[in-house]
């Protein structure tokens, strides 16, 4: 498929992770996150993880620029977002 998927990772404890993957398949990306011995600090105390919203992105800009919004949303505003509260126009804008 190429291009680029923003996911957002369900984790153990609760919490959400945003991430950014080249893969074909965020699943892969998913899989890394749970392996035991992977490198990927940033889940490591927080798994397992499991899949919670992916969009795909063409550009790595536009998926980088939507990666840097939501990153600082609230844990609710993310909430939203995986419940499909957010209409896909309004991703990119401070409406959703």
């Amino acid at each position: 498929m190429g291009g680029y998927w923003l996911y957002i990772l369900r984790c153990a404890d609760r919490s959400l992770f945003v991430g950014l993957t080249d893969h074909d398949d965020p699943a892969k990306r998913v899989a890394e996150h749970n392996r035991h011995g992977s490198p990927l600090r940033e889940t490591l105390g927080r798994r397992p993880v499991k899949l919670a919203f992916a969009a795909h992105f063409d550009s790595f800009d536009e998926a980088q620029a939507l990666l840097k919004r939501i990153d600082r949303w609230s844990p609710d505003r993310l909430e939203d977002l995986i419940a499909g509260r957010c209409d896909g126009l309004l991703i990119a804008s401070t409406a959703c």
